[in-house]
């Protein structure tokens, strides 16, 4: 008996949230304990000794349990010992622990080899931990697409890791154990058996569909503009399928589909096929396969025609994916994009600015209801950035009272801003 793994991650968690786990060190077993006499099982302890100090965990069996601290006042053998004060039941089974025996305890967690956190336990041998922090440098913020593939795996974004733990005492390591296999998002917003990322449509109990990572109720897509769309792959390992459906602006309908590669628990980024005549109005896209007609929520995307006079920003939102938006660039004067610039985005809603050396005025044009939402998440984005150069800008609010909040915005607002000071992005 060593450890007892009470908590692991959860298959999928937000980086930028609590990722818990708790063990519960087990140094000896117990077999038996009655009144003042200690039994342990198996060989027994060759170094516990008069005087050493213990932590006593007993079941008797029949549901009743307890714990204390004690000291060894007798040692017959390696198995057989009578404790300074007695046990208040007798017990069947448990386990002992002692700093005594094991000096200078701790347990060391590693994480694909790159990851080392050291938990110290408490004195009844329980270790926890938020492991967050340290899942952090598996991630990156980089854009991993050249969008010259119709989907790939973002490694940067979400990744699988394999946690190990292994105990320490004297000094001298023990040999690794594997909890298992989890993954990580580079995402603001937490939660627990993807509940933000599935959704159970009206009419179809029981049938769940995996979300998009997108802020946006509907996207918009510039004919030639880099662009896709994200999601978190949690179907298993069967072929899956995208599927196009476009529409045309008299109402007609045509679809495309092809498969994807047989990926299971990754995060994908799926493009358009591009080429869009002026005719086609908007596209529904989702992923099926070939026992279920619908894996996803279809999305709608929104075909609009290139712009010469305009910028395309790109940034990760709190689901972890990436939204774009298309801006129109008004000025009198032309500024080159590899430049220093201040960002403005400018309309009845909205006003961010940041000071910087020359100044570039961006517009959301034609704002509805269906882009405010995800409009708004570029306050929230973990990073922004002009796509043309991939140059990382900076957003912040410059007037809160002219922006208009989630109906739960004092709360969001609250934890994004403590987000963005720990990542010290210069957000808001």
């Amino acid at each position: 008996m060593a450890i007892t793994v009470n908590t692991t991650p959860d298959d999928w968690a937000s980086v930028f949230n609590e990722i818990l786990v708790e063990f519960q060190r087990k140094d000896f077993v117990v077999e038996s304990i009655d009144t003042l006499d200690l039994v342990l099982s198996g060989a027994g302890s060759s170094t516990l000794d008069v005087g050493d100090y213990i932590y006593l965990f007993g079941d008797d069996g029949g549901g009743n349990t307890d714990s204390g601290f004690f000291t060894i006042a007798e040692r017959t053998d390696n198995t057989l010992f009578v404790l300074n004060s007695a046990f208040s039941l007798v017990a069947t089974s448990g386990y002992m622990n002692s700093d005594d025996v094991r000096t200078n305890y701790y347990l060391a967690l590693i994480a694909e080899d790159e990851v080392y956190l050291k938990i110290v336990p408490d004195a009844t041998g329980l270790l926890s931990a938020d492991i967050s922090e340290n899942l952090v440098y598996l991630l990156s913020k980089e854009n991993i697409s050249d969008y010259d593939t119709k989907y790939i795996q973002d490694t940067n974004l979400g990744t699988s890791y394999e946690l190990e733990y292994v105990e320490v005492w004297g000094e001298t390591s023990q040999t690794a154990v594997s909890v298992g296999t989890f993954n990580v998002v580079f995402a603001a917003l937490d939660y627990t058996d993807m509940t933000p990322y599935i959704i159970e449509p009206a009419g179809t109990p029981n049938e769940f569909f995996a979300k998009w990572l997108t802020e946006f109720e509907e996207l918009a897509y510039w004919e030639g503009q880099d662009f896709d769309v994200a999601i978190i792959n949690a179907f298993g390992s069967a072929t899956l399928f995208v599927k196009e459906e476009k529409h045309f602006t008299d109402g007609t309908t045509s679809t495309d589909s092809y498969a994807l590669s047989n990926w299971s628990d990754v995060m994908l980024r799926i493009q358009l096929n591009g080429g869009y005549a002026s005719n086609i109005d908007y596209v529904n896209l989702y992923l099926f396969d070939t026992t279920r007609d619908r894996l996803t929520e279809k999305i709608r995307i929104n075909i609009h025609q290139a712009c010469d006079d305009s910028i395309s920003v790109a940034w990760i939102n709190t689901l972890g994916g990436l939204d774009y938006w298309n801006f129109t660039l008004r000025q009198d004067y032309s500024l080159p994009v590899n430049t220093k610039k201040t960002i403005f985005l400018k309309d009845s809603e909205f006003d961010l600015s940041k000071n910087a050396n020359e100044t570039i005025k961006l517009f959301a044009d034609d704002i509805n209801v269906v882009h405010q939402t995800g409009l708004e998440g570029l306050f929230y984005c973990l990073q922004a950035f002009l796509q043309e150069t991939n140059m990382y800008i900076n957003v912040r609010i410059d007037d809160g009272e002219s922006f208009l909040y989630r109906t739960d915005s004092s709360k969001f607002k609250t934890e994004v801003k403590a987000l963005k000071k720990q990542l010290n992005l210069g957000h808001l």
